[in-house]
């Protein structure tokens, strides 16, 4: 962040933040507006994990589609491939 990259948070702290839908945000990777998805290491329900919500579809999405690499005990996953 640092940098002055622009971020895109998927759900906030409870869930109920405003997200793209899941459509959106692959449309976001294929014209390759989104390079790095950053996940949340604790597997404890919280609102963007949520599968009916669109933070939990498109964790899910991720999780299924991309490799994860762990750096610095952060799961990453790079949209780009």
């Amino acid at each position: 962040m640092s940098t002055g990259t622009s971020i895109i948070a998927i759900g906030g702290f409870g869930g109920s933040d405003p997200s793209p839908t899941l459509a959106q945000f692959q449309q976001y990777v294929r014209h390759g507006q989104v390079r790095y998805f950053l996940a949340d290491n604790d597997q404890g329900g919280h609102g963007g994990d949520r599968n009916d919500s669109p933070g939990g579809q498109i964790t899910q999405w991720v999780r299924d589609n991309i490799v994860a690499q762990t750096v610095d005990g952060t799961t990453v996953y790079d949209l780009r491939g």
